[in-house]
């Protein structure tokens, strides 16, 4: 059980907030790339971009591009998908999307 009078866990939920914050700004001082994006495909996009970095780990372009729609979803108020959610939201991307050709097609 957590200790209430330990200041550390509100020290990182602040330290992360001001992360938060300035990723928000730096987004938005650049124009807001990813603004015009209707919801469905800025969460396509971000699935994609996911996926992308799986393959290639680390390439900071792509590293800066899922910052940037991971952005303009928190600032629509959209849940970006994580480990509660994500398979929930695969599933229905992939209900909706079909799948891509591989190159055997």
């Amino acid at each position: 059980m957590a200790n209430p009078d330990d200041p550390m866990p509100a020290r990182i939920a602040s330290w992360l907030d001001d992360g938060k914050i300035r990723r928000h700004n730096d987004y938005i001082g650049r124009g807001r790339c990813y603004g015009r994006l209707s919801d469905d495909l800025l969460l396509r996009s971000w699935s994609i971009s996911r996926q992308c970095s799986l393959i290639c780990p680390g390439d900071p372009d792509l590293m800066h591009e899922q910052a940037d729609l991971s952005s303009e979803m928190e600032l629509r108020g959209i849940q970006l998908p994580g480990a509660p959610n994500h398979d929930a939201f695969q599933t229905a991307l992939n209900s909706r999307i079909p799948p891509a050709l591989t190159p055997d097609e």
